[in-house]
């Protein structure tokens, strides 16, 4: 077998600098958010509720941050990396990528020509741990699954699906 890579191109966003950029923003356009805020790190609806708005400020263009990278340039990012282990392994080859909601959400608005606003909705269904499968040939990538989770359920223990 193959070596492991670590494969940068397929890191996650940092959404504790994306929340802290746009947080205090956020608060002064959105007064109904106060308590949620004040929730954040306490109660996971308050925290879905805040860190959704945040995304997709973040997600729709927002006005660019210092020092964050733009969802565009973060879905090109990931993108280009599955362009570039897609070239390096060429057809009929399996690979697996070990990897987090973000990218693999970049890589579903790839293959299924999503919206910024429709990937990241689809972002907060991914479990963690759960398997996304692609197929692809020298020109396309489709999705074949998306976040596969039978074999927690055949652990039978409900506290291995989680999220986020």
């Amino acid at each position: 077998l193959p070596g492991l890579r670590i494969e940068k191109a397929f890191n996650e966003y940092s959404s504790r600098a994306i929340i802290l950029s746009y947080a205090e923003d956020l608060a002064g356009e959105e007064p109904s958010l106060t308590w949620d805020r004040k929730r954040f790190y306490a109660d996971k609806k308050a925290f879905q509720r805040v860190l959704e708005k945040i995304l997709l400020r973040w997600v729709n263009g927002g006005d660019g941050r210092p020092g964050i990278p733009t969802w565009k340039e973060f879905r090109e990012r990931v993108a280009n990396g599955l362009k570039r282990v897609i070239a390096e392994n060429g057809r009929g080859r399996t690979i697996l990528l070990f990897t987090s909601g973000g990218p693999i959400s970049a890589a579903l608005q790839t293959a299924l020509g999503l919206s910024d606003e429709e990937t990241l909705r689809t972002a907060w269904q991914i479990v963690n741990g759960s398997v996304t499968k692609f197929l692809y040939n020298g020109e396309h990538i489709s999705l074949a699954s998306f976040n596969e989770t039978a074999h927690f359920a055949l652990r039978r223990d409900p506290a291995l699906i989680t999220y986020r």
